[in-house]
This record gives C-alpha cells, sequence and structure tokens, in this order.
C-alpha cells in the first residue's frame, strides 16, 4: 500500500511538472495574445483560429525557463510561418512581445509580457474562435508542422497593418533569419520571400484592414 500511495505521488510531481501552466490559464493567455496578434497583423479569420491554436500548444508546453525559446518555441514558429503571409511574417518577427511572448517569473509560473502593453486584461477587439472551447493542444506533436499543407486566407501586402488607442506601435528587434522551409529541428525560423508591407505611422492609425470573422468596430475594444 505505501508502495501505491508513493507511486501516485510521483505521477502527480509528474503531471505538475509537465505544463506548468493550466489549460484554463493557457487559454486565457492565448485568446489574449491570439486576439492583439489577429488586430495588429490583420489576420483573417482562418489564420485567427490557426494562430489560437498554435499559442495555446506553445503554452502547454511551458515547464522550465529553458522552454522559453526551446523547442515548443522553435515548433510555434515554424508553424506560424506556414500561416502568416509573407509581410505579416516578417512583421511578427519585429514585434518583440509577439516573437517572445512569455517571461519566466519563478518555478512553474510564467507571464505574459504583452499585458504590460495591453493593460486592460478584459478587453478584446474580436469573438473568441469557433475551436477555444474544443481545442485542447496537441497539432505541434510529430515531425511535420499540421500547418505545412492547410490553406489559410491571407491578405495580401497591400492590406498594412494597423494599431488603434489600445494598440501603440509595436516595439522590439527585427530578428536575423534564413530562408526555405521551416522546421521543427531549426534553431532559426525561416523567413518568407515576399517583401514586408511598410507599417503606417501612429497617426495612421486604426486605417482599415482585415476583420477575423465576426470583429467589433475597428479601434474599440471588447470585454468579455
Amino acid at each position: 500500500m505505501k508502495r501505491l500511495m508513493t507511486l501516485f505521488a510521483a505521477l502527480a510531481i509528474f503531471a505538475v511538472s509537465a505544463s506548468a501552466m493550466s489549460l484554463s490559464k493557457a487559454r486565457t493567455e492565448a485568446l489574449f495574445l491570439s486576439d492583439k496578434m489577429a488586430y495588429e497583423l490583420s489576420l483573417s479569420l482562418s489564420q485567427y483560429e490557426a494562430v489560437y491554436e498554435i499559442n495555446l500548444d506553445y503554452m502547454l508546453g511551458l515547464s522550465t525557463i529553458a522552454d522559453l525559446e526551446g523547442v515548443y518555441w522553435m515548433r510555434r514558429n515554424a508553424d506560424l510561418h506556414y500561416v502568416l503571409s509573407g509581410w505579416q511574417w516578417e512583421r511578427y518577427t519585429q514585434i518583440a512581445d509577439f516573437y517572445r511572448p512569455m517571461s519566466y517569473v519563478k518555478r512553474n509560473s510564467f507571464d505574459l509580457i504583452l499585458r504590460s502593453r495591453y493593460t486592460q486584461k478584459h478587453s478584446f477587439f474580436y469573438e473568441r474562435p469557433a475551436i477555444y472551447g474544443s481545442y485542447r493542444g496537441g497539432h505541434n506533436a510529430g515531425n511535420q508542422s499540421y500547418y505545412a499543407n492547410r490553406d489559410f486566407h491571407k491578405p495580401t501586402a497591400s492590406t498594412a497593418p494597423h494599431y488603434g488607442s489600445s494598440a501603440p506601435q509595436p516595439y522590439g528587434t527585427t530578428h536575423g533569419s534564413t530562408r526555405g522551409n521551416p522546421s521543427y529541428h531549426s534553431t532559426t525560423p525561416p523567413s518568407h520571400n515576399a517583401t514586408p508591407a511598410q507599417p503606417p505611422t501612429p497617426s495612421q492609425s486604426a486605417a482599415g484592414g482585415r476583420t477575423p470573422g465576426t470583429a467589433s468596430t475597428r479601434g474599440g475594444s471588447r470585454g468579455r
């Protein structure tokens, strides 16, 4: 009996350490991040849903500080490479709190860096993606990206990214990248061949753009 109790305790410890973030918290953080990516990168509905899945998979894989830029971070970038258009990918890599979205606080605790820029934690630009309640992770398992051979409605380069009163001009450093097909085993995410559109200045904010699905009025925020 004592041996059985020890086994159960070991399994419980393993279950906690396997993912530092509960499914509920991971969903919340993935939704918040994906909503802001949808707004600033002008994602289409199909892109928005895929980006949410990819962000959720990444967050569920976090356990130690090494995971911030570990295998799940590389898989996230490999997956996003297939989902985003050329200019969206280039813009994504230039926005620090999109490209490296999480910070390590302490053991089994991570924070979403984006919340320091979007301080209203219950404000969203768009409705939840349809798969929010049903998707529980797993598309990043295996050796090939789940998104490699799927079609997404990608906005053209003429659809410029936009910023609103709740979305100040993103900051960050452009990260070097190599060209070619993304790999789950590469250390540097590749770049599209397309030339990215030049982002507008803050004075050109909220000037049109594509909305994913049933979005709220552009430039505003929607609370849950």
